[in-house]
């Protein structure tokens, strides 16, 4: 697909265990106009064969692991669509969530919405992603952002926050955001309770060094 509409970017390391899942999950959308980037980060093995499963997936193989965010950014790059959309390699999007996403951003750059979580458990539970606002800026749940297409986000790697640094990189060029009050997107949590990994982001932004730096980039930009 030459210009496709939408781009969607997955980083892999890892996850065997559900990335078909996942891939069928974005192949069942009820809008059909994407191509699906899948970056193994030297992860699983060769995941070409993904390539055979429809022609909208692009495998690409790299030989050394370089972590999740040097991949999406990496993803920029490639991607030819109007829109990007993440894609968590373990995680689930709804059929509809492209569909609800294109109907729902109008004017807006930059829309995320609610999510489910599914517990270690095996429960799940409602991820309201205005809970985790912090400071009056949007966190959310990287999984269900979808923007309109950045030629070039730039900002420090600290190996933590890193999904905080992409937005307020946002923030910083004026990007419009908005908030879509729908669970668009299933999300695996490790952590084994919500509440706790709802905490424990917020403890992350805590950091000082973490702080900082969003500080720095967001300085000269009101929200």
């Amino acid at each position: 697909m030459e210009n496709p509409l939408i781009s969607v970017l997955m980083p892999v390391y890892k996850h065997e265990a559900y990335l078909m899942e996942s891939v069928h999950s974005i192949l069942s959308q009820t809008v059909t106009d994407f191509e699906l980037i899948i970056l193994n980060d030297n992860s699983i093995g060769d995941l070409l064969d993904y390539h055979d499963l429809d022609g909208r997936i692009k495998v690409y193989e790299c030989s050394v692991h370089k972590g999740k965010w040097y991949r999406i950014k990496q993803g920029f790059g490639l991607a030819k669509g109007q829109f990007i959309a993440f894609q968590d390699a373990d995680d689930v999007s709804i059929p509809q969530r492209f569909e609800l996403s294109l109907k729902n951003i109008g004017d807006a750059d930059f829309l995320y919405s609610d999510a489910i979580s599914m517990n270690k458990d095996g429960t799940h539970s409602y991820l309201r992603c205005q809970d985790l606002e912090i400071e009056n800026r949007p966190l959310g749940n990287q999984g269900s952002y979808f923007f309109r297409k950045v030629i070039s986000i730039k900002y420090p790697e600290i190996g933590r926050g890193d999904d905080w640094l992409f937005v307020a990189e946002c923030f910083k060029k004026g990007f419009k955001f908005k908030y879509l009050p729908l669970p668009l997107y299933y999300y695996r949590d490790y952590s084994g309770n919500f509440r706790a990994n709802s905490n424990k982001i917020k403890r992350y932004f805590s950091n000082r060094k973490l702080r900082k730096i969003v500080n720095q980039i967001t300085q000269s930009t009101s929200c």
